[in-house]
């Protein structure tokens, strides 16, 4: 298959914003704000081939399949604090990152999920 005829889902929904570190850390929602703005000019030069696809949380189940209860209850509290780190200095925590970071595994299970199905090509 040509690059041309490739269906590329994207993410598309405000849940995504949620995942917005403080600065000075890289990953902030202006990124995401920034590619949202360009999105709809992209679809023009690709007609058909971005696939806007809604944001889903992540269950517990799944987040339990990779990572430890006792961590996943850390990164709950830490969440409702709202400061301190999640790992050894370069993940900080911030208010409501725990609901964030479920919308983020879920989104990119979703993406596996409709390449799997054969429904986009790429996520």
């Amino acid at each position: 298959m040509s690059v041309s005829g490739c269906r590329v889902g994207v993410i598309y929904g405000e849940e995504m914003l949620l995942y917005s570190f403080p600065q000075p850390h890289p990953f902030r929602k202006d990124r995401i704000e920034r590619f949202y703005e360009k999105l709809p000019e992209l679809e023009k030069e690709f007609p058909g081939q971005i696939i806007r696809v809604k944001p889903r949380m992540a269950t517990l189940e799944e987040v339990l399949f990779y990572h430890e209860k006792e961590y996943v209850d850390f990164v709950k509290n830490m969440s409702m604090d709202g400061y301190g780190y999640l790992d050894y200095g370069d993940t900080p925590a911030f208010k409501g990152c725990y609901e964030a970071s479920l919308y983020v595994v879920g989104s990119t299970l979703k993406l596996v999920d409709l390449v799997m199905k054969g429904e986009i090509d790429h996520g």
